[in-house]
């Protein structure tokens, strides 16, 4: 479905622009990385929400961490699981973004970094991008963040992929915002990126014309939250990072019914 992207937000996204390209001058696609259009997506947003700290899960070749370096002058966390691209490449990211010394690069699992990290940062409004795990481990994770009252934003890459199970998985959040695959959205912006062509780029989009897409979803309860909800939330999320899925799909529904919705 094409979901219509709502004026405030296409005022945020007009509004931050000129910022963005000046930003991201010289800046390319980075292959297994975002678009720029998809940048501004999460810049936008995260602006209209006074985000003051950004995570950052999957790094790979530091495309998307070197937009927010250069966007954000707050902290921002950059995370790492290194069997996926190698440690090398990590170590290669790093030393070509040590310039920004706002980064802190964290080798780690994401389902523990983030969560420790939102705790450490109760006072922070919180800004969560994820481009690694994938699938519905990645949609566990957002739902159970999106729990914690201080993170307000979280996006959530390779969402407008038709052929993928994962397709807009986030459909049904309450707090969504919208897919930057929508045919709109890319009308509008693609244009950052083909202003800036590179080989990697076009294959990208020869397989996805509108780039694999990000999804983008605000907090619209955080603390209000019932406890119900927030159960349901974390027992997910904790299937997720302990990799119980057994455990999950034997026993998730027994608890479901065991615990009564207040």
């Amino acid at each position: 479905m094409d979901y219509p992207i709502a004026p405030p937000h296409l005022e945020a996204l007009d509004k931050t622009l000129a910022k963005y390209r000046a930003c991201t001058e010289g800046f390319g696609y980075v292959e297994n990385g975002i678009l720029l259009m998809e940048g501004l997506a999460f810049c936008a947003m995260a602006d209209e929400l006074g985000v003051d700290l950004v995570i950052e899960s999957g790094v790979a070749g530091g495309g998307s961490t070197e937009i927010w370096a250069s966007y954000f002058s707050c902290p921002i966390f950059a995370i790492e699981f290194t069997l996926t691209y190698g440690k090398e490449r990590f170590e290669e990211t790093k030393r070509r973004l040590h310039k920004y010394p706002h980064i802190t690069f964290i080798e780690g699992d994401s389902f523990f970094v983030i969560e420790n990290l939102v705790r450490r940062y109760p006072d922070k409004r919180i800004a969560l991008f994820v481009d690694g795990p994938k699938g519905n481990a990645a949609v566990a994770l957002v739902r159970n963040m999106l729990s914690y009252s201080n993170v307000v934003l979280a996006a959530l890459h390779d969402q407008g992929k038709p052929s993928s199970p994962a397709y807009h998985s986030m459909d049904g959040m309450d707090g969504l915002l919208f897919y930057t695959d929508q045919n709109d959205y890319a009308r509008r912006y693609l244009h950052l990126d083909l202003d800036r062509p590179n080989a990697a780029l076009t294959r990208e989009l020869n397989q996805f014309p509108n780039g694999p897409g990000l999804g983008l979803a605000g907090n619209p309860a955080g603390a209000a939250a019932s406890s119900w909800e927030t159960f349901q939330t974390r027992f997910a999320y904790h299937c997720h990072r302990t990799r119980s899925w057994l455990f999950a799909k034997r026993y998730g529904f027994i608890l479901a019914r065991l615990i009564p919705e207040p």
